[in-house]
């Protein structure tokens, strides 16, 4: 049942509905040694924005989706919104916010030459972004220079003892740097929360995607930074966002 569905994902999806058996063949059988569907695909819809996944970035989920639906609303509030997507990978998150706010201008962020790559492939495949985006490689905020009006983030946050636990599909072909966020998961996550409140306007949230194992952690750590700690929790009731501000 599951190889039928998936067969017809890949014909709907990559092959726009054209049965190609040759190729179907060896798609399928990349499935059945674990590649991720996504992947062979080579893209996935992500608030209605169409992300390029050929250069294997880390595979946008439904559940950062949920979160980042919402804010859109509220971004969307802002005659001029100023967004920073930090530990870009794929680009997803800021190329929806750029796709529902046509005032909108982001600054992607990412350290991995090849999530740079790839969201630069992505901003090419949608030339309505490009004037309105900026890409740049940084350390998280090493180079960015100015205050944003929202700052998302979806950083590395699984603790490295539970990456073989995850799987196969995950620990096996998903980039490793994307994934491990140290020994507790939270290497990346205290970094972004003690740094963001110098590129935050008066007032602006900081959005930053946990791991349910170390909300509590997170939360503490979060409350000696910003005067409004809250979490939010994603469709099935997990916690899954620290909003945060001052």
């Amino acid at each position: 049942m599951r190889k039928e569905l998936a067969r017809r994902w890949l014909v709907c999806d990559k092959y726009g509905g054209r049965e190609h058996p040759a190729s179907l063949r060896r798609d399928l059988a990349r499935l059945s040694r674990g590649e991720p569907l996504d992947y062979i695909i080579g893209w996935k819809e992500f608030c209605g924005v169409r992300v390029d996944l050929s250069l294997r970035p880390l595979i946008p989920r439904e559940e950062t989706e949920y979160w980042v639906t919402q804010f859109l609303e509220q971004i969307k509030k802002i005659r001029a919104p100023r967004v920073l997507d930090l530990c870009a990978g794929s680009g997803a998150i800021g190329l929806a916010v750029l796709a529902h706010n046509p005032n909108a201008t982001v600054t992607f962020t990412d350290l991995s030459p090849r999530a740079l790559k790839q969201i630069k492939k992505n901003l090419t495949r949608n030339p309505q972004f490009k004037k309105r985006a900026r890409v740049l490689k940084s350390n998280l905020f090493k180079s960015v220079i100015g205050k944003f009006d929202f700052i998302l983030s979806n950083p590395p946050y699984i603790p490295t003892v539970c990456i073989q636990r995850l799987s196969k599909s995950v620990s096996t072909f998903e980039p490793l740097r994307a994934l491990d966020g140290g020994v507790d998961g939270m290497r990346y996550i205290k970094k972004i929360i003690s740094e963001a409140p110098y590129y935050l306007k008066r007032g602006a949230p900081l959005v930053v995607e946990v791991d349910s194992t170390h909300t509590t952690s997170a939360v503490r750590f979060a409350q000696d930074y910003f005067q409004s700690v809250v979490v939010v929790p994603d469709q099935y009731g997990r916690p899954r966002t620290l909003v945060l501000q001052r």
